[in-house]
């Protein structure tokens, strides 16, 4: 498992079985962001939206809630792969 921000943009999901985006609405993006407000726009304006990565992803995954409410849907999307892998 590997975290790229900018894996599409750099046509790397070749490499890759599965890719997950995991997403958020850009209001909960902007408050989690440490580096300031003008740091979160440079970054954004190098990348795909959010809404072109997920339209290019295998699955998604919303992050709206808690660190908790994210890893167990992390959990669960694993728990999806590795059946779907053994059967």
């Amino acid at each position: 498992m590997v975290e790229i921000p900018l894996l599409f943009e750099i046509h790397g999901e070749k490499f890759y079985d599965v890719v997950v985006a995991v997403l958020s609405d850009e209001s909960t993006a902007r408050s989690r962001f440490e580096r300031g407000i003008e740091e979160y726009d440079r970054r954004m304006k190098r990348q795909l939206s959010p809404n072109q990565k997920a339209e290019k992803s295998h699955y998604k995954i919303l992050n709206h809630g808690t660190l908790d409410d994210l890893r167990n849907e992390v959990i669960k999307l694993n728990k999806k792969l590795t059946k779907a892998k053994t059967a």
